[in-house]
């Protein structure tokens, strides 16, 4: 039977990256299936949380949204997905604001205030981060990063995306929300 088999196919180099890329992609499959976010419509979960390079002050998802509808950003500085979208959202934030839409990051590096205050100023990120406790994160069902959702001022969940959430896609999700 190894005789029909091309060269490159009887090689342990190849048998050993068609194994990983198998592994990869039962991994994949089961991590997709695991990709819940809170239903569309459903009571956001309170946040109070301390903003990152903040005096300990804590930040309410009240004050968050009270005047318009907010997108909370999930995310972690060891996430390389996370920081493409953070810097993608913070080059478009005035794009987000002027369609109604702010920003609140909620970082899930959970121990590690400093070095994700240097992150922020180094990236030059200026929308206000949240240090979750895991606490929030937990009520929100996060287990992949990032995850977006985005809440309106009714304190309802307008949508949720698991994955690199781009400003277009957010603005569209916001237009789902019910003014107050």
């Amino acid at each position: 039977m190894n005789a029909r088999l091309p060269r490159f196919a009887r090689s342990p180099l190849f048998v050993f990256i068609l194994f990983f890329a198998a592994i990869n992609a039962l991994w994949i499959v089961a991590s997709l299936s695991r990709r819940s976010t809170l239903p569309r419509g459903s009571a956001a979960p309170g946040i109070a949380l301390p903003a990152a390079g903040g005096q300990g002050n804590r930040v309410r998802l009240a004050d968050l949204v009270k005047e318009r509808p907010v997108a909370l950003v999930f995310w972690a500085t060891w996430c390389p997905t996370c920081r493409s979208e953070l810097e993608a959202l913070e080059a478009r934030r005035g794009e987000l604001e002027k369609g109604g839409v702010g920003l609140a990051g909620i970082n899930m590096d959970f121990e590690s205030p400093g070095v994700v205050e240097q992150y922020l100023r180094d990236a030059a990120i200026r929308f206000p981060v949240l240090l979750d406790d895991s606490s929030v994160s937990g009520a929100y069902g996060v287990s992949t990063l990032p995850t977006v959702y985005v809440v309106g001022t009714d304190g309802r969940i307008c949508g949720a995306k698991v994955g690199y959430t781009s400003g277009r896609k957010i603005l569209k999700m916001a237009g789902a929300c019910t003014p107050r």
